[in-house]
């Protein structure tokens, strides 16, 4: 895990949003360093060289631009729904709030105190309609004859 590395409590709900909306890997690569960082559980991140960043077979990547020195991008086994590029482009701008191009070590602000818990997909903009998408299955997966 990554102590140096973390976004503020916005940021992080946005990266889950995403990672559960698309039920994919969310990482940030920071183009400045060549270090990309995986979001983990709980807020924690997962970081590494670029270097060891390829495409693996079986797999379907996005990318989207946060600003001029980060790249948000999701990966899946399989495929990623029809409309992931909008959602991925989305949570970019959103991010580009949270993510400045000139940060030092951090790579933005350190987590907001407080409590409470997290805003809702629709709060943060998220479409209902992609929230909702989790509780269907895939019409492109055949289901078992009852």
């Amino acid at each position: 895990m990554d102590r140096d590395f973390r976004v503020s409590r916005p940021a992080q709900e946005i990266v889950e949003a995403l990672k559960e909306i698309l039920d994919a890997v969310v990482m940030i690569v920071d183009e400045r360093h060549g270090r990309r960082h995986v979001s983990m559980t709980e807020g924690a991140w997962s970081s590494g060289d670029t270097s060891d960043v390829r495409p693996v077979p079986g797999w379907c990547s996005l990318h989207a631009r946060v600003n001029a020195r980060f790249v948000l991008r999701v990966v899946r086994r399989g495929q990623l729904h029809a409309g992931a590029p909008t959602v991925c482009n989305w949570a970019a701008q959103k991010l580009a709030e949270y993510f400045r191009a000139g940060a030092s070590k951090s790579s933005s602000a350190p987590p907001v105190p407080g409590g409470g818990g997290t805003a809702g997909p629709a709060e943060m903009g998220i479409p209902v309609w992609w929230a909702r998408r989790r509780e269907r299955p895939d019409p492109g997966v055949a289901l078992p004859a009852r």
